[in-house]
């Protein structure tokens, strides 16, 4: 119980800038790493390309609704240790877990902005 407790105070504590805290954004992420490829510990995605992270984006139209550009994408996985970035090799490598939590905290922030809306 302790475990599952400190858990979610952990993930209240998470600093996420506003504009990724959106349906879209969660829409992206959960297409983006298959979150149902749950038997898969990590998975590889290229970054820029044919169905990479940068197309993903696009097709979200994440830049224009939010102002979140490839970097900002990269940055914050990076950064919280959701995925591996590999430029050089043009991939990423997520760590499904850790992605399903930031996925599952943004959707509870949104929902907790609607109720106090």
């Amino acid at each position: 119980m302790w475990a599952i407790a400190s858990r979610t105070n952990e993930m209240r504590n998470w600093k996420i800038p506003d504009k990724f805290l959106n349906d879209d954004f969660v829409s992206f992420l959960s297409v983006l790493i298959h979150l149902g490829d749950s038997h898969r510990e990590k998975h590889r995605r290229s970054i820029k390309g044919e169905d990479s992270v940068e197309e993903w984006a696009n097709t979200y139209q994440l830049q224009i609704l939010h102002g979140i550009d490839l970097g900002d994408v990269l940055n914050l996985l990076r950064d919280k240790g959701y995925v591996e970035v590999h430029d050089e090799a043009n991939y990423i490598r997520f760590r499904h877990q850790n992605v399903a939590r930031l996925v599952s905290e943004i959707k509870t922030r949104v929902q907790d902005r609607i109720r106090t809306s």
